[in-house]
Order: C-alpha cells, then sequence, then structure tokens
C-alpha cells in the first residue's frame, strides 16, 4: 500500500542539520499512523532547490505531495486537519504560512485557515499561482 502523503524535504549538505531535526520531529509529532505518509529528504546535488523538490517527486510514492524546507516545522495537529478536507479529493489544497523567528520549536495555537480545488485547472484559473510551494498539497 502507497503512503497517503510524501513529505519531501530538500536539504543541502551544508545546511543545518539541527534545524532538519526540528523539522523532521514536527512532522513525527503529527500522529499520523506509520505508513501513511513517508519522508524524503533530497541533496540538490549543486542544482538548486527546484531540482531538489523535482527528485523527491521522482521518489515519492504517496498520493498527495507537500514541500517543506529544512528550516520549517509543521504546527501541532496541521496534518489532521488536510486528511479531513482529503475526502472531497483535491488536486490542490492550500493553506497559510507564518513566519516563526525563533530557533526552538515551541507549540502555538495557530488558526488554520484551508482552500480546496476540485482540480489543478480550477486553481490555477482562480489563483495567481506564485508564492512558496511549501503552502500546498498536490495530488500526484
Amino acid at each position: 500500500m502507497s503512503p497517503f502523503i510524501s513529505i519531501i524535504i530538500p536539504f543541502y549538505g551544508t545546511a543545518d542539520p539541527v534545524l532538519l531535526q526540528r523539522c523532521l520531529d514536527s512532522i513525527h509529532r503529527q500522529g499520523m499512523e506509520e505508513g501513511s505518509y513517508e519522508i524524503i529528504v533530497t541533496d540538490d546535488d549543486g542544482k538548486g532547490l527546484g531540482a531538489a523538490r523535482n527528485k523527491g517527486m521522482r521518489q515519492a510514492t504517496g498520493t498527495y505531495l507537500i514541500f517543506v524546507d529544512a528550516d520549517d516545522y509543521l504546527l501541532p495537529n496541521f496534518t489532521e486537519c488536510f486528511s479531513s478536507l482529503m475526502k472531497e479529493h483535491p488536486d490542490v489544497c492550500s493553506f497559510n504560512m507564518c513566519k516563526v523567528r525563533e530557533t526552538t520549536f515551541k507549540p502555538f495555537i495557530s488558526i488554520a485557515i484551508w482552500w480546496t480545488y476540485e482540480t489543478g485547472a480550477e486553481y490555477l484559473s482562480s489563483q495567481n499561482f506564485t508564492g512558496s510551494a511549501c503552502r500546498h498539497f498536490f495530488r500526484r
């Protein structure tokens, strides 16, 4: 059985391993069942962030993809909110992000705002698809 979510994390060999560990810990604290997700940490091989994400997509086997940068972390219950929205089987699910200027993981309460789109074409026609790839779940 394929995992439900493939979490792709670009990581450069010179990046801070402490931040990567914080990122991984935040994913494991989501409470997702073993086997329902996979984490793919990819190196860009000197070709940039896009190349690392593309490399991760080629390895991914999940129904949905999400990109999380190595210096980011997921808020508590993040994937729980996502799972309930996936019953609609959208191609794209977008959400808000917030910047945290702290170096330690400190969970805080946040109101999550989500949008779902039945098809990728619907999303592209109604949105200006700019900004971070880390703001969306994508159906493979």
